[in-house]
């Protein structure tokens, strides 16, 4: 593969696949021009992604040339690969995988100087992996949650502060090992060595002036403990919403998709979201088949979050914040909530506490419309099915929960 790339990198010219964050990370590691990006959406044709105009696919039959290589920079790479192949294009030929290429090819495996010890530890100092100046006393903090609690948000609000290197859900992200490693399917070894291959290109973003590190990311809620011990001494802020609201999130967000055969997710035999029947001992395993759409999102949003409870509660650093007390409830209880995050990090509180209240009225990756009305609405089934399912969960945070109904 590596000689396959080679010959590939001599070609003069790029067409990246992609308009996302993918796309965005890959094209700082190109040594040559990207012509123009194409991406499957339609409403983006005729834009320009980073300077470069942004055309249907079709333009890559019109345009196939040999000084021109494809560069798929998305996590749907198997899909793309397919679709590139009935346009009559060839894997490492005409195209290749921007993402992998980064992770794999550009750093080299990180097995290379660490045998055994997956720990970020062992490779400070090691200009090849890190920046030449990063601080030894980084200060790494992860927030996880089960998704649909504000955490881009708090990436993007953490990172308008200079010294914090703050990114929500940073690519090469973990899409197959958050599934795989709680289902057996990957060892503990092998799990921490992908997590901190995945994570040196992020690393080596940073810089001098960088004296924290933020991650917001969903797809850690089953790698808490392996995180803990590749960043050592790391703080872990978990995020609860209402499982109500993420119900209802979920239904407007067509989640349902995502747990069927048709899952566009799909990587192999693998599904990057969890499903009771990958748990033989679930409760719910025998019954998934049979669920609604609601009643997977149910089962999704407790067993998300029950493998992220289980894992904070055993941390010396691991926080669980309720996304009402941080967000919803600004008069009472928000400065207390984001009071505890700044301490905890190490931040100047008062500082954050009044850069917060201007950001409050930011709304990222907010569910426009709803699907679903809101649960003081929901019909006798549907409140009956959620208690069924997550209320013995939903009484952890919200003991008093039943009585709002």
């Amino acid at each position: 593969m590596r000689e396959v790339l080679k010959n590939l990198m001599k070609r003069g010219r790029a067409v990246v696949f992609g308009t996302g964050r993918g796309a965005k990370r890959v094209i700082n590691f190109l040594p040559f021009k990207v012509c123009f990006f194409v991406d499957n959406n339609e409403d983006k044709w005729g834009s320009k992604f980073q300077g470069a105009p942004v055309k249907s696919p079709r333009a890559l039959q019109k345009k196939k040339s040999n000084d021109q290589i494809i560069v798929v920079a998305s996590q749907f790479y198997g899909e793309i690969s397919r679709q590139l192949n009935e346009m009559g294009l060839q894997e490492g030929v005409d195209f290749f995988d921007g993402l992998d290429f980064i992770e794999n090819y550009l750093f080299g495996p990180i097995s290379n100087i660490i045998e055994n010890d997956f720990s970020i530890s062992n490779i400070k100092g090691n200009k090849k992996y890190l920046p030449e100046k990063m601080a030894d006393e980084l200060n790494f903090n992860f927030i996880v949650s089960t998704g649909r609690t504000g955490t881009k948000f708090l990436a993007n609000f953490f990172n308008s502060f200079k010294n914090i290197f703050s990114a929500h859900q940073p690519i090469p992200n973990f899409g197959e090992l958050r599934v795989k490693f709680p289902i057996g399917m990957v060892n503990r070894k092998d799990a921490k060595k992908v997590i901190i291959e995945k994570r040196i290109t992020t690393l080596k973003q940073l810089s001098s002036s960088n004296s924290y590190y933020l991650e917001s990311n969903s797809s850690l809620f089953s790698l808490i403990p392996l995180f803990e011990e590749v960043f050592p001494n790391c703080r872990i802020f978990h995020i609860v919403r209402d499982g109500r609201d993420f119900v209802r999130s979920g239904m407007s967000r067509e989640y349902g998709a995502f747990f069927t055969d048709n899952d566009p997710r799909l990587q192999g035999e693998i599904k990057t979201r969890i499903t009771a029947k990958m748990f033989p001992n679930d409760f719910w395993h025998n019954k998934w088949e049979n669920f609604t759409t609601f009643e997977k999102i149910c089962w999704y949003w407790q067993k998300k979050d029950r493998i992220i409870y289980e894992s904070v509660n055993q941390l010396d650093n691991g926080f669980t914040i309720r996304y009402e007390d941080l967000f919803v409830d600004p008069e009472n209880s928000k400065s207390r909530e984001i009071e505890k995050i700044a301490e905890t990090i190490g931040l100047p509180v008062q500082q954050v506490q009044d850069k917060f209240s201007t950001w409050f009225s930011k709304k990222i990756n907010e569910s426009q419309s709803y699907n679903l009305p809101h649960w003081s609405d929901w019909n006798e089934e549907k409140k009956v099915k959620f208690k069924k399912i997550a209320g013995k969960h939903m009484e952890l945070y919200y003991p008093y929960y039943a009585s709002d109904w």
